[in-house]
């Protein structure tokens, strides 16, 4: 039996052999509408729910910016995403987050990530790779004003 997905065109049923890859999203991403804007109709998506990551997270202005850390006890939360098609998604999501190579602003890498409804998994993140001196911590995204 499929699964349904949400997707840009409406919900859609997809089979069983989707694959696992999944994407950790903490900033602009958790908008559903906006997740709908950057894919452009090329693959479905479902919200597999609440999670967190190990990192610390910064306001960049515009967007959040992740570090990942060893402290399990600093947490960023977010959301899981699967994807129909991840292969399609990441590609389009990696033009968005503008990873390119050595003058980009992040860089996509594997995590672990902890599930509100327990357990982990390994999902894809994107991880800020400019410097993070001068911007100020936060504890989630959008940030609380001062």
């Amino acid at each position: 039996m499929g699964e349904t997905f949400s997707a840009m065109s409406g919900a859609r049923t997809i089979g069983a052999e989707r694959s696992k890859d999944c994407l950790f999203v903490y900033g602009t991403l958790l908008d559903a509408a906006r997740l709908d804007a950057v894919l452009g109709g090329v693959t479905a998506w479902r919200d597999a729910g609440p999670a967190t990551v190990a990192g610390i997270l910064y306001d960049a202005g515009e967007f959040p910016a992740l570090r990942l850390c060893a402290d399990p006890r600093r947490r960023v939360p977010g959301r899981l995403i699967e994807f129909a098609e991840p292969a399609a998604a990441l590609a389009r999501i990696d033009v968005y987050e503008d990873v390119a190579g050595t003058g980009g602003l992040f860089a996509r890498t594997r995590c672990r990530v902890r599930l509100a409804r327990g357990g982990t998994t390994a999902a894809w993140v994107y991880v800020y790779v400019r410097r993070v001196r001068g911007l100020r911590r936060i504890a989630q995204w959008p940030p609380s004003p001062d």
